[in-house]
């Protein structure tokens, strides 16, 4: 499936994401067990913004991570579409780039929107980013979305 690169995202959305993105770090009031607390920031195809943050399980399996809140969250409130997401991490360590899972839950995204997402990962005051083509070239399944 071919995935189209979003318009060009100005200096001043940008800002906004990375800063709700950062801000949504501290949100989570309290430390994990995992090495960090997290948060995202997505912003949507009608030019809103919908934060997230990592909520920490002691099973593991239950634990959500920031881009999976960020996503839902922007669905919830009817704006389900992305063009872009900022992760930031209080761990200064890592560089925070989107687990399988979270690929995977963006790229469902980007199978209905058809935008090639722009990701922006930060540590500290550093920012990388990437298409979620780069870190997801072979996504599963790549076909297009069965209507019923």
């Amino acid at each position: 499936m071919k995935l189209n690169a979003p318009s060009c995202i100005d200096e001043k959305i940008l800002s906004e994401l990375i800063d709700t993105a950062q801000k949504a770090v501290s949100a989570t009031g309290r430390t994990t067990t995992l090495g960090g607390n997290y948060g995202a920031c997505v912003y949507t195809m009608h030019g809103l913004f919908f934060k997230g943050i990592n909520l920490f399980s002691p099973t593991h399996s239950l634990t959500l991570h920031a881009e999976q809140v960020a996503l839902v969250n922007a669905a919830v409130h009817g704006d389900p579409l992305i063009q872009a997401i900022a992760i930031a991490s209080d761990d200064l360590s890592i560089l925070p780039i989107p687990c399988g899972i979270c690929r995977q839950a963006l790229f469902e995204n980007a199978r209905f929107s058809k935008v090639d997402i722009q990701l922006i990962c930060l540590r500290g005051t550093d920012a990388k980013s990437f298409r979620l083509t780069e870190l997801y070239p072979e996504p599963w399944p790549d076909r297009e979305p069965q209507s019923s």
